[in-house]
C-alpha cells in the first residue's frame, strides 16, 4: 500500500522537495537509493559554478542527485573539469543525457562544445539539459564510428537491461545484457567526416564512452590524427580494446594514464592499455600530464 502511494499518489514536487530536504543529513544505500527517485531538474554543483539537471528516474541522474557530481566516476570528472577549464573545443562521444557535456560548458562558458549520442531516449534528455541551461551546444543524433552511413543500434527493453550498455557492437551488448534488444537504426558519421563539415582547425579535449565500439571511434578519426592530437577519457573495457586503440595511436606518444573511479585522486600510469584500477584513462600529451602533475 505504502509502495502504491509512493509511485501513484505523490506528486514528483513533493518527492523532491522531501529528498533535497532528506539529503542534508541522510545518504541512503545504493539499495534504497534506487526507489527514492522523482522527476524533475535539479541543480548540480561542480568545483566553481553549477548547472541544472533533468531527473528522468534513470539510475545515473539517481546517483547524482543523492551523492553529488563525483557520486559518479568521481575520478574521471576530477580530471574532466580541470582539462575542459583549459579547452578551446570538447567533444562528448556518447553523452548520454550530458552529465559530461554540461560540465565542461559550465566550467568553460566559452569553449566549443559538441555532443553525440544516438539513442533517441538520451538525446531527447540532453536537448532538454541543453535548453535548460540556455548553453550553447552542438548536439548530433547519431553513432561515431569508423564509416559513414547506417547502423542498427541495440538497447534493451524498458526495466530489461542496462540502458547504459546500449551500443552498436553485438558482442558487447550479447556479453553485458541477457533480454533481447530493441533495435533501431542510427546514423552513423566518423570523426573525420565532423571535423570537415564543422571545419575544425583543432580539437582539445574528447571523451568517447561508446560502449565497446571506442576504437573503431578512435578509427574513424585517423585522418585527422595526423595533425592534431586532442587529450582522450575513454573507456577501456579489456585489453583487446585497449590493444586496437594502441594501434590507431602509434606513433603519437601519448601517455596512458589509468583511473580510479572509486576515489577522487587515485591515478596510475601504464605502458598498455589494458585496465587495472579502472576501466577509465585519461589518454594525454606529455605536457597535458606534467601539467596536472600525474608522473
Amino acid at each position: 500500500m505504502l509502495r502504491k502511494l509512493y509511485y501513484d499518489v505523490l506528486p514528483n514536487r513533493v518527492k523532491k522537495f522531501i529528498f533535497t530536504a532528506a539529503r542534508r543529513v541522510y545518504s541512503p544505500s545504493p539499495a534504497l537509493r534506487n526507489v527514492l527517485y522523482f522527476e524533475g531538474d535539479f541543480a548540480v554543483t561542480t568545483n566553481s559554478t553549477s548547472f541544472l539537471m533533468s531527473h528522468t528516474g534513470n539510475g545515473l541522474e539517481n546517483k547524482i542527485f543523492w551523492k553529488g557530481l563525483y557520486g559518479h566516476e568521481a575520478g574521471s570528472m576530477q580530471l574532466w573539469q580541470r582539462l575542459c577549464e583549459a579547452a578551446n573545443i570538447i567533444l562528448d562521444i556518447g553523452s548520454n543525457t550530458g552529465l559530461y557535456t554540461l560540465v565542461a560548458k559550465s566550467v568553460n562558458p566559452s569553449a566549443r562544445v559538441y555532443a553525440f549520442e544516438p539513442l533517441s531516449q538520451f538525446a531527447s534528455t540532453l536537448k532538454h539539459n541543453v535548453k535548460l541551461n540556455n548553453f550553447d551546444i552542438k548536439i548530433y543524433e547519431y553513432a561515431i564510428s569508423d564509416f559513414i552511413g547506417e547502423a542498427e543500434f541495440y538497447s534493451p527493453k524498458p526495466y530489461h537491461g542496462n540502458i547504459y550498455s546500449s551500443t552498436l557492437s553485438t558482442s558487447h551488448y550479447q556479453n553485458h545484457q541477457t533480454s533481447t534488444p530493441l533495435v533501431s537504426s542510427v546514423n552513423v558519421k566518423t570523426l573525420d567526416e565532423i571535423v570537415k563539415e564543422e571545419r575544425l582547425e583543432n580539437i582539445d579535449l574528447i571523451k568517447i564512452d561508446a560502449e565497446g565500439h571506442d576504437h573503431n571511434v578512435l578509427k574513424g578519426f585517423s585522418s585527422s590524427l595526423t595533425w592534431m592530437s586532442p587529450d582522450f577519457l575513454i573507456e577501456i573495457q579489456n585489453p583487446q580494446i585497449g590493444a586496437a586503440i594502441e594501434e590507431v595511436l602509434a606513433g603519437k606518444n601519448y601517455v596512458y594514464i589509468n583511473i580510479d573511479d572509486s576515489l577522487s585522486n587515485t591515478f596510475q600510469k601504464l605502458d598498455f592499455l589494458s585496465p587495472a584500477i579502472g576501466r577509465n584513462f585519461l589518454i594525454c600529451k606529455q605536457s597535458t600530464s606534467r601539467k596536472l602533475k600525474l608522473i
